[in-house]
């Protein structure tokens, strides 16, 4: 199992500020992901470019194999931030809503007010691996995540079939990155439906 991670940032990408989105990003999904056969992370870090961003995507994708990539930055109204647009563009009307309008509510919810602001999409590329795109603060990366990883495995599983992901509870990996109690993906998709 492959998941991606693509910091977009001009900034970061010349080495003028460390990169702290692409990090935060990484440590959210290894706490809070779990697969049987172990997962490998891949992580980029491109400039806010929308051909350098779309290379990445391609390569995480298509050489990788990555099922999930998990895009931080580029997602505001600076003439820079080109993320979702990209997305969008390289996903052909693959758009998923649901995610980007979770993500924000869940923000606003929590008193942020600039959550309007975000354009953050998901999207299918090439109907295997999806895009979710979350903001470059760390902080509020574990916000949009914490509103949508619940629904990561059920939209892997249904995308690329026969993977089963698993969200463990926050805290519940032990120092080297296992779950200590998983919970059955059959549980899962039986809660998913119930949630529906």
């Amino acid at each position: 199992m492959n998941i991606g991670v693509i910091t977009v940032s001009d900034r970061a990408f010349r080495g003028e500020y460390q990169d702290k989105g692409g990090p935060a990003a990484l440590a959210y999904l290894k706490a809070r992901l779990d697969y049987d056969g172990g997962i490998e992370y891949h992580s980029r870090c491109v400039p806010d470019d929308e051909a350098q961003l779309e290379l990445a995507v391609q390569e995480l994708s298509r050489a990788a194999q990555c099922c999930l990539i998990v895009t931080t930055g580029g997602t505001g109204l600076g003439a820079r931030d080109i993320t979702p647009q990209t997305t969008e563009r390289m996903c052909q009307g693959m758009v998923v809503p649901g995610f980007g309008e979770a993500m924000r509510a869940a923000s606003l919810r929590l008193g942020v007010k600039t959550a309007i602001l975000s354009r953050a999409v998901a999207a299918v590329f090439e109907k295997r691996s999806l895009i979710i795109n979350l903001p470059g603060s760390p902080n509020a990366i574990a916000e949009c995540m914490d509103a949508v990883v619940d629904v990561v495995p059920h939209a892997v599983h249904h995308m690329v079939g026969g993977v089963r992901l698993r969200v463990v509870p926050a805290g519940s990996k032990d120092g080297a990155g296992h779950a200590e109690s998983q919970q059955d993906p059959a549980l899962h998709h039986a809660e998913l439906k119930k949630a529906q």
